[in-house]
Parts: structure tokens; sequence; C-alpha cells
């Protein structure tokens, strides 16, 4: 964010996503930062580098916020894990949020970050971005390199972006 502020108080621009607040889902290799893909299994985990999708974003002036509870392994549609509490609905909290990427939906639905990046193998982006009222993005599969994500289903994971608007969809996918 200092880079951001830095940045814009020179006059220069850092791209599409400059100063854009964004959360990461919990499968998605951030340097540093351990991803557990929601599981006891991966809590000694920390990689040494970023997932490509994670580069692409800083490099393009995104801020990372945070990393975005999901349900484990990606695999399920309630959001629950064994590392971290259970992650609601925002506006709703006897709700789930959906989809293992519930928690990128809720960070965005609940004003926590601008965007987020979330991971789809079966609609773990386009349904909590239906079920938090906000916009998702299941790109064509090898669109968007899936690498440094923990896998579900290689030959059917995407990582895809959500945020509250079309328009800021679009600038994280670009």
């Amino acid at each position: 964010a200092e880079s951001a502020d830095k940045a814009a108080a020179q006059g220069c621009w850092l791209g599409l996503l400059h100063g854009m607040p964004m959360a990461i889902k919990d499968n998605i290799a951030t340097a540093g930062v351990r991803p557990t893909a929601g599981s006891v299994f991966f809590t000694d985990h920390v990689p040494n580098e970023n997932a490509p999708v994670v580069d692409r974003s800083m490099k393009a002036g995104a801020v990372m916020v945070g990393k975005a509870t999901m349900h484990e392994f990606a695999f399920g549609i309630r959001s629950d894990n064994t590392v971290s509490p259970p992650c609601r609905n925002p506006w709703n909290l006897e709700r789930v949020p959906g989809g293992s990427s519930g928690g990128s939906g809720a960070a965005v639905a609940s004003n926590m970050c601008v965007g987020a990046l979330g991971s789809d193998t079966g609609g773990s982006v386009r349904l909590p971005a239906s079920i938090n009222g906000i916009s998702g993005l299941r790109p064509t599969h090898g669109r968007v390199p899936s690498h440094g994500s923990t896998p579900v289903s290689p030959s059917f994971d995407t990582i895809g972006p959500m945020a509250r608007s079309v328009a800021d969809v679009a600038r994280i996918f670009a």
C-alpha cells in the first residue's frame, strides 16, 4: 500500500490494479505466507515464491491484504476447514458463503477488499459470487496459469477473479 501511495504521489501509475486491495484464496502460493489449502496437513509449508497470478496482480499494482479462508482442499461448498473458524455469508451469518472460494466472496462482499482471487473446478468462484451478491469469473481452462495453487483436478482447475463490479472483475482478469 505504501508503494502504491508513493508511486501515486510521484505521478506514477503501477497498472490496472494500482492500489486495489485484494485477498488471495488460501490455496494460492504467496511467498513467505503459508497457503494451507484449509488443511492442517499444510500448516508448516511456506512457499519461497508467489504463484504467477499473485506476481501478475502485484505487478499491476494490487495490494495484497490477506489470505481468504476456503473449504478444505477446495473440495466442498461450505467453506469449512480444520485451520480457521467457519466462514459465514456477510449478508446472513447463519448462511454459508458458498463454494470453496467462499472466503474470497465473503471478503469482497463485506468490503474487506475490492477484489479477490479464487479457484474454480466445479463452481467455486461462481457459487460464492452469486451467493454473496458480487461478480466472479471462471476463465477458460488454461487462460490463467494455475501453477502455484493446490490442485483439485488439474484438467479442470482455474483461478478466477471476484469483485463487487463486473468492471473490477475485468480489470483483475486483464
